[in-house]
């Protein structure tokens, strides 16, 4: 399952995946990894979420973002959710490759039992419609 987290800078994106990532590791069963454009949050997540800064990945295209995600489920079997802040941070995104990384993303987690909660700086407005049925917070 794939879920978005929307709305323009400073509405409390940010505050709100450190929240359901801090509730979901009480919850899951399985890891819980928190994946940041910096390391500011690192002292709100809770010290059982694996949290880590991928901009020390120089992640320069899409197909590098996939690749590192893969690493990373391909290092820990037991991961349940992925949070992904400031996704348009870490990587670049037209909104046509914002709706291909959200198929891809759906594909990686049904076959690897991953959910993946994002947040990027957008209205839902302004996002492609077909991605509303994703947001659960703007």
């Amino acid at each position: 399952m794939v879920s978005l987290v929307c709305g323009r800078q400073g509405v409390g994106k940010t505050r709100k995946m450190v929240d359901l990532a801090n509730e979901d590791i009480k919850l899951c069963n399985g890891d819980v990894v928190f994946i940041d454009a910096d390391n500011r949050q690192t002292l709100q997540i809770n010290y059982k979420v694996r949290f880590v800064n991928a901009m020390d990945f120089n992640i320069k295209n899409i197909d590098m973002f996939h690749g590192f995600l893969r690493g990373i489920i391909s290092n820990n079997y037991d991961i349940e959710k992925i949070y992904i802040d400031r996704l348009l941070s870490i990587i670049e995104l037209s909104e046509n490759e914002i709706l291909d990384i959200i198929g891809e993303l759906e594909k990686i987690g049904n076959k690897y039992n991953v959910d993946f909660v994002l947040s990027i700086s957008r209205d839902k407005l302004e996002i492609p419609e077909e991605l509303h049925q994703y947001v659960i917070f703007s």
